[in-house]
């Protein structure tokens, strides 16, 4: 049995996490404070869906919902094994002590990440996301580096955070795709509507 791998990350956003996450085809579930996040989130998307229809604007939030089901709990769940066991922290591991369970509060199951694939999870520290992966995951499957998962996730994981910071903060996103990766940038939305008000005044 291969050993789980805690591989600190800078994700210290939940519900960016979840969208890269889904962009690469995963569907994660959450639990602990990831589920409250994600049920704060979806009070903002209902409400904000229900004004855009009602003012016929477009709606580009993310739906979540998917990711809390009757297996989400109020605390962090164990990661499995391919054999349905549990897995516990060797020696040298920098967040669980020896032997202890190992217990994220998002978790990609699985049948998702492989064939013969463990569990792939993230666990929140305090103020950053911990990404728990397999020895044998990390050369095999979906998540693996030879699928450049960590590379497409912290990737799909900025962009994210742009769009969650522009959609907040009434401002646009738009990305280049250089040699160095995407280029992304951030710009004050315009209000079309008091665009056409100027316009029909300037006319006048």
């Amino acid at each position: 049995m291969s050993h789980f791998r805690t591989i600190i990350t800078q994700y210290t956003d939940t519900i960016p996490l979840l969208q890269a996450q889904l962009y690469l085809g995963f569907a994660p579930l959450v639990h602990g404070k990831a589920k409250l996040d994600v049920e704060k989130y979806q009070e903002e998307y209902l409400k904000a869906k229900q004004q855009a229809e009602k003012n016929g604007e477009e709606f580009t939030m993310i739906d979540l919902s998917g990711c809390i089901t009757v297996y989400s709990t109020d605390t962090p769940q164990p990661c499995m094994s391919y054999s349905d066991d549990f897995r516990y922290a060797s020696e040298g591991d920098e967040f669980f002590a020896v032997d202890q369970l190992i217990t994220a509060e998002i978790i990609v199951h699985r049948d998702q990440v492989g064939g013969c694939s463990n569990d792939v999870g993230f666990a929140w520290t305090g103020d950053k996301y911990l990404f728990l992966r397999s020895d044998y995951d990390a050369n095999c499957g979906k998540c693996s580096d030879r699928m450049d998962f960590p590379y497409r996730l912290t990737e799909n994981y900025t962009r994210q955070t742009a769009h969650e910071f522009a959609r907040k903060n009434n401002m646009e996103v738009s990305e280049e795709r250089t040699e160095q990766g995407i280029q992304i940038k951030l710009r004050p939305r315009q209000n079309t509507k008091s665009s056409s008000r100027q316009q029909v005044a300037t006319r006048r």
